[in-house]
Order: structure tokens, then sequence, then C-alpha cells
């Protein structure tokens, strides 16, 4: 019993800077690892998401220019001088 005294005495210090300086820094790179990971599968539906509203984004914006050409295109046909120079042009 009295020679586990001093074996015990040595091996609680080592276990705790082996701790601190070997467990703690590879607990923390898994950590890191497992959080980089979790945001990086969160990133993938928001990547996704974007990429559809900015698909939608561009329809929309097809969508207005090709009604606003009908609209000036209707305005042309409806202004009085469109309807003269239509009627000089059959001539």
């Amino acid at each position: 019993m009295e020679d586990l005294l001093p074996i015990l005495g040595i091996s609680i210090p080592l276990v705790v800077v082996v701790g601190k300086f070997v467990i703690q820094p590879m607990a923390e790179l898994i950590a890191k690892t497992m959080q980089q990971s979790r945001l990086e599968e969160s990133s993938k539906p928001l990547a996704d998401r974007m990429a559809a509203t900015e698909e939608r984004l561009e329809r929309i914006e097809r969508s207005l220019t090709r009604l606003v050409e009908e609209q000036e295109f209707r305005r042309e046909l409806r202004s009085p001088e469109s309807g003269s120079r239509a009627g000089l042009e059959g001539r």
C-alpha cells in the first residue's frame, strides 16, 4: 500500500497534464469539425433556396418585360398618330 502512494501521487498530475495537452485539443478539434459539418449542411438548403429564388426573380423580370412591351405596343396602336400613319402607309 505504501508503494502505491508515490505512484498515485505521480499519476494524478500526469492524468491532468495528459488531459490538458492531449485530450482537450483533440476534443476541440472534433467539436470544431462537427460544427463545420453542421454549418455546411445548413448552408446547402440555403444555397438551394437562393438559387430557386434567383430563378423565380428572373422569370418575374422576363414576364414584366413582356408585359411592358405589350402595353407599349397597345398604346402605340391606340394613339391617333399611329392610326394616321397606318392609313397613309396603306395608300
